[in-house]
């Protein structure tokens, strides 16, 4: 937005280009790393629906062997 504002006020569409590449540069050097402290407490996510399903089904079937 501030690459295209500033690109229309000064009337020059290569300044807005910049702008907006400096931007999303400067995003990407934030998101892309895997920065330590978002790794310090890792989510535990829930097993899968699949998983759960072929684990169940596993144990019922060494089960049913009994």
């Amino acid at each position: 937005v501030l690459g295209f504002l500033i690109g229309y006020l000064l009337q020059d569409i290569l300044m807005s280009l910049y702008i907006f590449t400096v931007g999303v540069v400067l995003t990407a050097l934030l998101v892309i790393p895997a920065w330590p402290h978002f790794n310090k407490d890792p989510i535990k996510w829930l097993p899968s629906r699949a998983k759960a399903a072929a684990a169940a089904a596993a144990a019922e079937a060494e089960a049913s062997k009994k």
